[in-house]
Formats: structure tokens, C-alpha cells, sequence
């Protein structure tokens, strides 16, 4: 497990700085970065938990990593959130500024 996680660390991490320059440029782009991000936090995690449950036998390590890359997914999934949301209002050329019914 933890060469399974070590590997998807190493994959995850340099895509994560492949895309780091680009992450600004647009919304998607900004979403496959954070979804990378949270793809080597989870790999991150993972290694130790492992690690905690192997040497300290800390059962209890595997629910508090995972709550905490929830945690992490959860906030960078809300800052996608609310500037897709201020995308949205910023652009509004595309809705209909008056309907008439007949």
C-alpha cells in the first residue's frame, strides 16, 4: 500500500507542478490543479496513516486523514465554486435582458 501510495504521490506531485503556472489562466484549468492537488494530499495521507496505524498502531489515523483531506477538497471546491459564480455574474451578456410574452 504504501508503494501504491508513494508512486500516486509521485505522479500526482508533478502534475500538480506541471500545472502550477497555469492554474490562473482559467477555470479549468484551476480545477484539474486543485483536483490534482487533492489526488497528492489523498496519496499523502495515505502514507501516513499507514505509517501511524504500522509503527505507533494508531488506529484511529486512517479516519482523521481522511477527514482532513476532506476538509482540504471541501475548501478548495468552494473557491472553484464561488469564482465560477462570480464568473457567471461578471459575464451576463448571455442572458436575456427582457422578455415579452405574447
Amino acid at each position: 500500500m504504501l508503494l501504491v501510495a508513494g508512486l500516486s504521490l509521485a505522479a500526482n506531485g508533478f502534475a500538480v507542478y506541471l500545472l502550477y503556472r497555469y492554474r490562473d489562466r482559467d477555470l479549468n484549468l484551476r480545477g484539474v490543479f486543485l483536483h490534482g492537488v487533492a489526488d497528492a494530499t489523498g496519496a499523502l495521507s495515505a502514507i501516513v496513516a499507514a505509517s501511524a496505524i504500522y509503527w505507533f498502531d494508531w488506529l484511529w489515523a486512517d479516519a482523521a486523514a481522511s477527514l482532513l483531506v476532506v476538509l482540504i477538497i471541501s475548501l478548495s471546491a468552494l473557491s472553484l465554486i464561488k469564482s465560477a459564480w462570480q464568473m457567471l455574474r461578471q459575464d451576463s451578456s448571455y442572458l436575456p435582458q427582457k422578455t415579452t410574452v405574447i
